[in-house]
């Protein structure tokens, strides 16, 4: 790792004006520990965090852990720049006992080629009594991602919690797969938003395996298919075991279309195999609503204005999730223009 004094300094590694100014514009703007990933190269700008964050890159493992310490008051903001082609990132956030802490995972994309892709695999392990908000950004304001594959191993022990939340936006073709396993007494809340705009291919796979008594899993996921000729594919199980004894699972998939010629598909399952445990699940896959649309059209509204406020009606829950005001204002104001588009 190499210790730099600020963001530009570490972004002279591109050699590119153009880039780095593009870049500079999309890093969020919020007091925190930035640790950037540059081209498999890791740089940060503040060096008093290193007693107790223990970050280590080898090959393409990046093993980062985060050590029971008083003074970890921070957000902690990993910053991902790639331009190679198929990068591969193997990335393990080990979060240990009795700390509430939270990251921002956001990547940058500045590879200008058509079949750019990235690929990363998540390894995330809360120890006990920890809370973690993990907040995932892959919002590219000026370059796209054509294809990225990205997978999670998520295993949450006794008496932790994790609240994530993840923003899909500006990716051509998206495979998503998410794994989590749950133990006595853990909570897992996940909220995704995806916007489909161009023409995109997103496909979620999804398993939540809830192990022992009295785990919790809330699972939403919002899709916004603006445009023609997309395709969305949600696939969610829930499995509450036989020692997973008066457990609770809950799915959510809400799909939004304003074009014609998409495919979507919402297959929503759980399943129990005891006799305490309760869940449910539910799928929607509707059109804009007409009644409403003539109701906004007759307050002296346009047909932009008035779409616009049912898409905001339709993704604002996703900001009571967000803990930190400022990154708050932040999506808030990245989603408003996005679906002003």
């Amino acid at each position: 790792m190499k210790y730099k004094k600020n963001i530009y300094n570490i972004l002279k590694i591109i050699k590119n004006k153009k880039f780095i100014n593009l870049i500079q514009k999309q890093i969020f703007k919020i007091s925190s520990i930035k640790i950037f990933i540059i081209n498999k190269k890791i740089f940060y700008i503040n060096k008093n965090f290193i007693n107790y964050i223990n970050i280590k890159y080898i090959k393409n493992i990046i093993n980062i852990n985060i050590f029971n310490n008083i003074y970890i008051n921070k957000l902690i903001h990993l910053i991902y720049i790639n331009k190679h082609n198929k990068p591969l990132y193997i990335i393990n956030i080990n979060v240990y006992k009795n700390l509430n802490i939270s990251i921002i995972d956001q990547i940058i994309n500045y590879n200008n080629k058509k079949n750019n892709f990235i690929t990363l695999k998540y390894q995330i392990n809360i120890k006990k009594h920890s809370y973690l908000n993990f907040y995932n950004f892959n919002i590219n304001k000026y370059l796209k991602i054509f294809k990225f594959i990205v997978t999670y191993k998520i295993i949450i022990y006794k008496y932790s919690y994790l609240n994530f939340i993840s923003i899909f936006n500006n990716i051509k073709n998206l495979n998503h797969q998410l794994i989590c396993y749950l133990y006595k007494n853990s909570k897992i809340i996940i909220n995704f938003l995806s916007i489909l705009i161009f023409n995109n291919i997103f496909n979620f796979n999804n398993k939540i395996i809830h192990k022992y008594k009295n785990s919790i899993s809330y699972y939403k996921h919002n899709s916004l298919i603006k445009n023609n000729n997309c395709s969305f594919k949600f696939n969610s199980n829930s499995f509450l075991k036989k020692k997973a004894q008066k457990s609770f699972s809950n799915i959510i998939n809400n799909n939004l279309y304003n074009s014609h010629n998409n495919i979507i598909s919402s297959k929503p399952n759980i399943i129990s195999f005891n006799k305490t445990s309760k869940y449910k699940h539910k799928t929607t896959i509707t059109h804009i609503n007409k009644k409403q649309l003539f109701y906004i059209l007759n307050r002296g509204l346009n047909i932009k204005t008035a779409t616009y406020i049912i898409y905001i009606s339709y993704f604002k829950y996703i900001l009571k999730y967000i803990k930190i005001k400022l990154l708050k204002k932040i999506i808030n104001k990245i989603i408003n223009k996005q679906l002003n588009k």
